[in-house]
């Protein structure tokens, strides 16, 4: 019997003490002395696999890393190759978790849906330009979905189980259909207003209730100037603390980053480069610690009373419930959410002429194809004025009447 004959092992349901029943695999192995010696491995429990067909796909990964150095003596299909890449801690060791939830969408919901039961030799350049061509996705979706497909083909290239990448010639463009919705400085700060105690006092509330709701409104607003002024992402701001400001400097550091209540690091090394505060947003932000009752260096900046302060609040909830009927009491006929107020602090940069190098550090994107293409190096003055420019035109409120 060859060695790929033993390793082709077999697949066993045991049942535990507690918990679940386990998929179990066993194969047979050569040790170092020509010796056969049994192995086995967990592969996950009824609740991960509920049917024999799926543990075994997932064995069909397991049998490929086994048989690496043998790749030819398995069958390596698409779908086997997505198992694999989703089951190799290296390659998943070196993801964002937003990244790796993303990664696992595209791959499950799409690639593996329609390539799965192709081997790998049998997917083409134009088989895949076509497909994507076909996919009633918008363009961005069809990008993110050509791009996993390059790294997991890449993943097989250098696992040599393919010679080459397949979808390193695959076009796809990722042209926006519209453009995203911007506030002005006018905007900006009617939002703001709708968000203050002069907003609350529109809806005509009991005391008890407003004061309850001059909390939440304080919360957003705060947050949505933070969201505007520095242009961070909704996972950014959300898991802020205050330890993280360094306000001798007036500097903000971000250290974590919060996705689906997931604490992780930030989405990238250029994600954590200092951002200058300028004086009003530090207004704003004092404001707000002399306001929450979670005013410690190690509390959320945006703690919820709810949780006792052991959690941020859900951005998308109060998007929902506080921000976006503030934006329609504004008469602001934009669609707005979180990662449009980003857009509106990269597109002020542009329109105040900051330098393009600028632009791209401010933004904290990994490369400058993120913003537009550059060589120089930015100095942290000119990063301090371009943010002031802005901030400026966004919370002067004789500025912003007059834009």
């Amino acid at each position: 019997m060859t060695k790929a004959q033993y390793q082709q092992g077999n697949l066993t349901l045991r049942s535990r003490a507690k918990g679940p029943d386990v998929w179990q695999f066993r194969w047979w192995d050569t040790d170092e002395n020509g010796k056969k010696i049994q192995r086995s491995r967990i592969i996950g429990n009824m609740q991960d696999y509920p049917t024999a067909k799926l543990a075994q796909r997932a064995v069909d990964a397991v049998r490929l890393e086994i048989n690496s150095e043998l790749p030819k003596t398995v069958p390596v299909t698409v779908g086997v190759l997505v198992d694999r890449y989703l089951n190799d801690s290296i390659e998943q060791g070196r993801l964002a978790y937003s990244t790796k939830l993303s990664y696992k969408t595209f791959l499950k919901n799409w690639v593996r849906k329609h390539w799965g039961e192709h081997k790998l030799e049998d997917v083409r350049t134009m088989a895949v330009e076509q497909w994507l061509r076909d996919l009633k996705l918008a363009p961005r979706t069809k990008v993110h979905i050509r791009n996993v497909m390059h790294v997991l083909f890449e993943c097989a290239a250098r696992w040599e189980f393919i010679e080459h990448n397949p979808i390193t010639r695959v076009r796809q463009g990722g042209y926006r259909r519209s453009d995203p919705d911007i506030l002005t400085a006018v905007e900006f700060q009617a939002l703001r207003r709708e968000l203050s105690s002069e907003g609350i006092c529109k809806l005509n509330l009991k005391p008890e209730d407003a004061r309850t709701k001059q909390y939440v409104f304080d919360l957003a607003r705060t947050m949505v100037t933070l969201a505007v002024c520095l242009g961070l992402t909704r996972s950014e701001f959300t898991a802020l603390k205050w330890g993280d400001f360094n306000w001798k400097d007036a500097i903000l550091t971000i250290e974590r980053g919060i996705v689906n209540n997931h604490v992780g690091n930030p989405k990238t090394l250029a994600r954590r480069k200092p951002l200058p505060l300028a004086e009003e947003v530090v207004n704003a932000l004092n404001e707000w610690r002399s306001t929450t009752q979670y005013s410690a260096d190690s509390d959320w900046v945006f703690a919820s009373p709810t949780k006792e302060g052991t959690s941020p609040y859900w951005p998308d909830s109060l998007l929902k419930k506080i921000v976006q009927p503030a934006v329609k009491r504004a008469e602001i006929t934009k669609r707005v959410g979180w990662h449009s107020m980003r857009h509106t602090y990269s597109t002020l940069l542009r329109a105040n002429g900051a330098d393009i190098k600028v632009q791209q550090e401010l933004m904290r994107h990994s490369t400058v194809e993120m913003t537009l293409q550059t060589y120089t190096q930015a100095i942290s003055e000119q990063k301090r004025a371009a943010n002031a420019l802005v901030v400026g035109q966004l919370m002067n409120v004789e500025v912003a009447a007059s834009a």
